[in-house]
Order: structure tokens, then C-alpha cells, then sequence
């Protein structure tokens, strides 16, 4: 991929179940020496590193990510959902992205399978790898689509890989945007009415997860501000832009993932 002494990262970011996972396993099929890094088998220890350190015993036999949920109440009062205790509570991705900038300065190219949502992710990601050729790519997935893809991943029964779309509709607003600009890139021109009615699917499923009364009222500010910040009320169609800049922007439901990684690695040479 590289002629240089340093190997290449490739960043691969999109909401959960948006279709990562697969198009890595093609990558990997075509290019073998690939090292992957993928955020979900390193957090489970970064989360116990984490808690730790905020008073979590491991023989208490308590959830860790439910540990850091109640910490989060003790201290600030309020509950918070996912990813918003991620980003007040939890630190360490620099611990991940060290074995990257390991891998790739002993001249490996690197995967990265993550989820960046907050500004100062994208900015530790630039600052890490600064002076490695990097390629970020943008994985997009229709949110029906994603409904649907959901409820396949949890009916597989893996306990480690159970999902609710409602996470990726969290991570939805802080990756995308209504097109503010032509000079915006686009990622899909879609029916208002469809990311109604998918927000809609994606909050009902999670009430029917019994999930704690003050969460309620959070869920109905959320879908409020969702709706206000793409336009939902206001219009038929929107054009959706990513809040970031990609070299590649690719739909999972239009591309099959190997198709998808043959793209990237064009890229790449």
C-alpha cells in the first residue's frame, strides 16, 4: 500500500451496525498482512481500567459500563445515555491508538474500527497520526435499513454483540448534518418521513426494553432535537453531508462489502 518505512492508517468510521465489521472481513480477505484494531474488542479492558480508577472493584461482580452509569448519577445528578457517558467519564482511546501508531511506525498499514462522534476525537485522531499517511472513510447506512440490520445482529443471540438501534441513532447527529453548502460532500438524499418513522421504531424498541423512568423524559428531548436539527418537520427530503471530511464515503446498502473493500484498497496503491 505504501513504499515508505511507515505503514498506513485507514479509518473506518460509522455509526454502530452500519456495516464495519463486514467490509473489514473482505479487506482483510484481500489484503492479509492488514492489521486490524477494533475499538469493541479493545474497550471491554479499557472500561475496567477506566472504572477502576473511579472506585470499581472486580470481584463486586458488577457491571463495569454499569458501574460508570451510576457514577456518572452520583456525581452530576442527571442520567446520561451512551454515548454521553463516554465522552464525561471515559478517557482512554489514547491507549488504543498507541497500538496503532506502534504498529504502523514498524511499517504495518492499520485498520481502525471505531466510532468518532465528538470534536476533540477527531482532533486526538489528527494529532496522533500526524505525520502517517491516513485515510478516513465513512461507512453510511440508511437507518431503516439499519433497523432491520439490528434486529438480525440480536436475534444471533451473541450476548457481545447485542445491539439497539437507538445507539446509532444517538451517534447519528454528531456524524451527520443537513448539506449546509455545495461544497459539502454528500452522503444521501433522503425521505424525511423514512428517519421519522426509523427514530420512532428505534424508540419504541428501547421503551419495550424496560428501560429506567428517567430515562423517558431524555428520550422525548432527544427525538425533539433530532427532528429540529435535521429538519423533519420542515421538509420532504434532505440532503444529509458528514460533519467531517472523508476521502470516501460509502453506502453499505448500495455497496456489498466486498465491493466496498475493493474501493478502499484503490485508494490505497
Amino acid at each position: 500500500m505504501t513504499n515508505k518505512q511507515n505503514g498506513s492508517v485507514v479509518l473506518l468510521n460509522g455509526v454502530s451496525s452500519s456495516g464495519k465489521s463486514a467490509i473489514i472481513n473482505e479487506l482483510v480477505t484481500l489484503h492479509p498482512k492488514l492489521k486490524v484494531l477494533k475499538v469493541d474488542d479493545w474497550f471491554p479492558d479499557a472500561l475496567k481500567k477506566t472504572v477502576k480508577g473511579y472506585g470499581w472493584n472486580e470481584d463486586s461482580g458488577v457491571d463495569p459500563w454499569l458501574f460508570l452509569y451510576e457514577y456518572a448519577f452520583k456525581k452530576t445528578g442527571e442520567y446520561y445515555f451512551n454515548t454521553q457517558v463516554r465522552e464525561k467519564f471515559f478517557n482512554n482511546s489514547a491507549d488504543f491508538y498507541k497500538q496503532a501508531l506502534d504498529l504502523v511506525t514498524s511499517g504495518h498499514d492499520v485498520i481502525i474500527d471505531t466510532v468518532l462522534e465528538y470534536e476533540t476525537e477527531y482532533t486526538e485522531f489528527d494529532t496522533f497520526f500526524n505525520n502517517i499517511q491516513t485515510k478516513k472513510i465513512l461507512i453510511y447506512c440508511p437507518m431503516d435499513i439499519l433497523l432491520d440490520r439490528v434486529e438480525q445482529r440480536n436475534k444471533a443471540g451473541i450476548s457481545a454483540e447485542q445491539r439497539t438501534a437507538f445507539q446509532s441513532f444517538e451517534q447519528f447527529p454528531a456524524m451527520f448534518k443537513v448539506q449546509e453548502s455545495l461544497r459539502d460532500q454528500v452522503v444521501d438524499h433522503v425521505q424525511t418521513s423514512t428517519i421519522k418513522q426509523s427514530l420512532d421504531e428505534a424508540i419504541v424498541q428501547l421503551l419495550d426494553n424496560n428501560i429506567p423512568e428517567p430515562y423517558i423524559p431524555k428520550l422525548h428531548k432527544f427525538k425533539t432535537s433530532f427532528i429540529k436539527q435535521f429538519r423533519l418537520n420542515q421538509q420532504d427530503v434532505i440532503i444529509l453531508s458528514p460533519q467531517h471530511i472523508y476521502d470516501i464515503i460509502l453506502d453499505s446498502s448500495v455497496y456489498s462489502p466486498k465491493e466496498s473493500a475493493e474501493k478502499i484498497i484503490s485508494i490505497l496503491h
